[in-house]
């Protein structure tokens, strides 16, 4: 049955099952007229046959047409995500004023219940100081918690800077080279992602979270184990046996490493290992250590009159120091760390570094520095490419000593390092690129068809990763040379004396008088400067 809901002298609108018909009974309306003095009064009409009105009261059409649909008294709508519910009181404010309030808590009740409306309802609205026509929020859903990515910790090796401490008249010469570790060892661990906490919609469906992203614990299934905790859930990662911790292209592992806890001597015979040697003492003299890996004598007193100590691919460490008796020799592929050496001599392709003082050498190196404030260069000869530095050069009795720097080319240098620069931030750009591909891989199951395409981000990844490092390296052995003066330099920070030959490149001057006061010589404009 039909309801009247409006009547003037000019139209008549009635509900019948939600619709609304209109009936002219005289032209004269306006549409402009009919929004302004008919739709204002009727919250709950919704004109949605706009055309068909406009052309009945323009053309005076008697006949009854639909014009619209008939709204509920309290109107729900939902956003699309589903999070929030909002109801429109459909009523003039005076209609408002005088309805029962205890009538229209259950009708907006019944209207969230035909909305299908089940959770996140609030129950404490007030109903007495609504707003009619306007939002109000009736029911709140609950967003997704997006799990935890995955947090990855793993061993450190950390840069090798020799520590000189100089106290109560006994000088020490500390670091290492080797990162040893015994069989069950903490290796490194994985917080796992967490898969996060479901929201809901104020309709009661589920809104699946985003899992946290896997990270890939990279190591060498031969040398090191993963345990899985599942109630803590952490994966730890632990030495299978013991050796030395390597990284190599990301990927940890537990390397050859032999620890000779007494000297090397006649009860061991000469050694020579695959991997990594630490000897706890000394290196009997005559004897020979060679390693494909680094190396380090721990031993207080040092070694003497050794045959041969030689790191293939690595560094030495010395730490008790050198005295060779015109006999031992030490070659590393990269830098030698020692707290002193006499009567002996040094090969290597990176730097030597030495604590306290040379005397008699003969060392090759690109860089030679002699690290302590009271440091001494005696006799000998120093053959670098690049730097010489110590504190003193030369000796009181006027001992003859020779520095030779043999030159870099400072403008390939530069250029080499400039491009090191680009092909850093090109390695950056890629390395990003892939670690977000990388990354996207852990937001989703990887299914067999992908699995490819993810093995070879993940590979690409790890390289790009790998490769940053290198450069980085690279960088830094390069500032340190274009931070040296000149094609050369020979540097005695606090004193220099008598009968020292300095050789820069193609030229060469003996140093004739003690000089109390740091010098520095270098080689520029194809001749000597000293400052």
């Amino acid at each position: 049955m039909s309801k009247i809901i409006f009547a003037d002298e000019y139209i008549q609108l009635e509900e019948e099952d939600q619709k609304v018909w209109m009936r002219q009974k005289k032209m004269g309306m306006t549409i402009m007229t009919f929004n302004n003095d008919v739709a204002t009064t009727l919250p709950r009409l919704r004109i949605t046959k706009f055309s068909a009105l406009s052309a009945a009261l323009r053309d005076g059409l008697t006949s009854t047409i639909e014009v619209g649909e008939w709204l509920p008294l309290v109107d729900i709508r939902m956003t699309n995500d589903g999070l929030i519910a909002e109801a429109i009181i459909l009523m003039t404010p005076i209609e408002y004023e005088t309805y029962d309030k205890e009538k229209l808590k259950g009708q907006m009740l019944l209207a969230c219940k035909d909305a299908n409306i089940i959770y996140g309802l609030n129950m404490a609205l007030d109903y007495k100081n609504l707003m009619p026509l306007e939002k109000i929020t009736v029911a709140e859903g609950r967003q997704p918690i997006n799990g935890d990515d995955a947090k990855i910790r793993m061993y450190t090796i950390g840069e090798v800077v020799p520590k000189i401490v100089e106290t109560g008249g006994v000088d020490h010469y500390e670091l290492s080279v080797i990162n040893r570790v015994n069989e069950g060892d903490w290796l490194g661990e994985r917080l796992e992602p967490t898969p996060g906490i479901p929201g809901m919609t104020v309709t009661g469906q589920e809104i699946p979270p985003i899992p946290g992203h896997q990270e890939a614990l990279v190591f060498d299934t031969n040398s090191v184990i993963s345990v899985l905790n599942e109630e803590e859930g952490i994966t730890t990662l632990y030495a299978k046996r013991n050796g030395a911790v390597v990284y190599t292209d990301n990927l940890i592992s537990v390397q050859n490493a032999i620890r000779i806890d007494g000297d090397v001597g006649f009860a061991t015979g000469n050694v020579d290992f695959d991997g990594f040697v630490e000897v706890n003492h000394t290196v009997d003299d005559n004897f020979t250590v060679i390693a494909t890996e680094n190396i380090q004598i721990l031993g207080k007193m040092g070694i003497g009159a050794v045959s041969l100590i030689e790191s293939r691919m690595g560094d030495i460490y010395v730490k008790g120091g050198i005295a060779g008796k015109h006999k031992a020799i030490i070659k590393a592929k990269k830098n030698i760390y020692t707290k002193f050496a006499s009567d002996c001599t040094i090969i290597c392709e990176g730097t030597v570094h030495i604590g306290f003082y040379a005397m008699n050498c003969d060392i090759t190196a690109k860089e030679v520095i002699l690290e302590s404030p009271s440091s001494k260069i005696i006799g000998g000869v120093i053959r670098a490419s690049v730097k010489v530095e110590a504190s003193e050069i030369g000796g009181r009795a006027g001992i003859h000593t020779k520095i030779i720097v043999g030159g870099f080319d400072r403008e390939k240098i530069t250029q080499d390092y400039n491009m090191l620069s680009t092909a850093v931030e090109l390695t950056k750009e890629k390395l990003d690129h892939y670690r977000k591909t990388y990354e996207a891989f852990g937001k989703r199951e990887i299914n067999q068809k992908d699995y490819k395409d993810y093995e070879e981000t993940r590979h690409k990844y790890m390289t790009y990763k790998k490769r940053l490092a290198n450069l980085y390296e690279t960088q830094k052995n390069y500032i340190s040379y274009l931070h040296t003066k000149g094609l050369g330099e020979v540097v005695a920070k606090k004193l220099i004396y008598p009968n020292v030959l300095i050789k820069l490149l193609d030229k060469q001057i003996l140093v004739k008088d003690k000089s109390n006061l740091p010098v520095r010589y270098y080689y520029e404009d194809h001749e000597i400067k000293v400052i």
